[in-house]
């Protein structure tokens, strides 16, 4: 029995090389086949619990695979893997996580992402990307998860993907406390990519300023803020500046500064955040970009070491844009490959 239960360890690990292997291949090609441009519009459809907007949402089926613990010929039904959920960050919608998605499916992955509210094709509260709570979005995410493990089975795990401020969404379900004081959170893990959790100086304005925007946040919210600017660093969030002309077009995709109400809540939602890295305890993976133009990269380091996880994981792309997903071919493939090899629970290659 013991050289059997060897042998199956090893066919596991073989499995594990083949997937990572079929990701890196296959990333390339769907980028090329979608031609730079993001998914259309969504054929599936959630309502928000904050005014009962249509939220659009995206779905990514699995190739056939084993369920976590069968194997071949006992019998057992075979299934995805489990359930990724993928959140967008501000100003964009979920019809860019095509190609990263579809290589999670062919490893064996569900894929599920929703446009959060006000954004690509959710309905929302008025303007462009605007939102008048952050909470409001990561309760709208609470329950997409909720419907997912009850749509797939408990037994199956749950991760959210979420990437700049997505993380702002997704990362406040860590600190989900339940009737006995402990926090938990409703996921199996975060995988977090470029989190918006510090901002560069000359993104956002000094502390008085802060303040100021604060306080018009909540008089004139859909007002798009003085000395904030995302414009400048639009081009250089992109790796590759196909990906940047790309969402130029979109007409979906917001170009200049959010709203005063965003900024705001992003603010004060980072912030928050950063005072309670530790309370967070679900495994993480954190995929930052040294060369990101449009936050902070400190923001996802101080994650890193004080984040509460035992199981956390940190990777730093030394040539890579603030769009992971969206770079060039090399650094997309990449990053895809990294995140296939963590959540099969594989050994993520060094980058030296």
């Amino acid at each position: 029995m013991g050289r059997q239960n060897q042998i199956r360890c090893r066919l596991l690990q073989l499995q594990g090389v083949f997937i990572f292997l079929v990701s890196a291949a296959v990333f390339p090609v769907l980028v090329r086949s979608s031609l730079f441009a993001p998914l259309g519009k969504p054929t599936e459809w959630f309502t928000s619990k904050e005014g009962g907007y249509k939220l659009a949402v995206r779905r990514w089926e699995p190739s056939k695979s084993l369920s976590p613990g069968a194997e071949e010929g006992d019998g057992k039904l075979k299934g995805p893997r489990g359930t990724v959920i993928l959140q967008h960050g501000g100003g964009f919608h979920s019809g860019y996580f095509d190609a990263f998605a579809k290589v999670l499916a062919n490893a064996g992955w569900q894929c599920v992402a929703m446009d959060a509210i006000g954004h690509g094709y959710s309905q929302g509260p008025g303007g462009m990307a605007h939102l008048n709570r952050m909470s409001h979005a990561t309760t709208d995410l609470e329950r997409l998860i909720n419907r997912e493990r009850k749509r797939v089975g408990e037994q199956l795990p749950v991760f959210v993907f979420a990437e700049s401020m997505g993380a702002l969404i997704a990362l406040p379900l860590g600190l989900r406390r339940r009737k006995d004081r402990v926090y938990r959170s409703p996921v199996d893990g975060f995988i977090i990519a470029c989190p918006a959790l510090k901002f560069h100086k000359e993104t956002v304005p000094p502390l008085a300023g802060r303040m100021i925007l604060h306080l018009l946040g909540q008089v004139i919210p859909n007002t798009s803020p003085p000395g904030v600017d995302l414009e400048s660093s639009f081009n250089s969030a992109f790796g590759d500046l196909r990906w940047a002309e790309a969402a130029r077009k979109d007409v979906r995709v917001l170009k200049g500064p959010p709203s005063l109400r965003v900024v705001s809540e992003a603010m004060r939602t980072a912030g928050w955040l950063r005072k309670n890295f530790s309370k967070i305890t679900a495994p993480i993976l954190v995929l930052q970009a040294a060369r990101d133009t449009r936050i902070d990269p400190e923001g996802a380091r101080e994650l890193y070491r004080q984040v509460g996880s035992r199981d956390k994981k940190m990777v730093e792309y030394g040539e890579a844009s603030h769009q992971l997903l969206q770079d060039n071919e090399a650094a997309s493939r990449r990053v895809a490959a990294d995140v296939v090899a963590w959540l099969n629970e594989d050994e993520i290659p060094s980058l030296n």
